[in-house]
């Protein structure tokens, strides 16, 4: 079985813990928050010209970067593609059709 291509996870705020004279309450108020998880195939050190998504298959992404695999720089370079093309999308899709 293949893992899926996109998972939605919900991550709970960080509880304090209860002492002995105070018991922690859950806080109605404090939302949780989610994380995506994108399945991908990163290819670093690309050429310019080929960054970006290559491809979406039924189990993983395929995205180029020209960032080199050192130190993190490939990751942050996925982030900031990923980033780029949620940010476009939110704006084509939601800011444009408010106003």
């Amino acid at each position: 079985m293949s893992t899926p291509l996109f998972r939605l996870l919900r991550t709970t705020p960080a509880k304090a813990k209860a002492t002995a004279k105070t018991k922690s309450k859950p806080n109605p108020t404090q939302k949780p928050t989610y994380n995506l998880h994108i399945a991908c195939h990163v290819k670093p050190n690309a050429s310019n010209k080929r960054e970006g998504i290559i491809s979406v298959g039924p189990d993983r992404v395929d995205v180029c970067v020209a960032a080199v695999p050192k130190n993190g720089e490939a990751n942050s370079a996925v982030e900031g593609l990923f980033a780029g093309v949620f940010s476009r999308f939110l704006l084509h899709n939601f800011v444009s059709s408010s106003l």
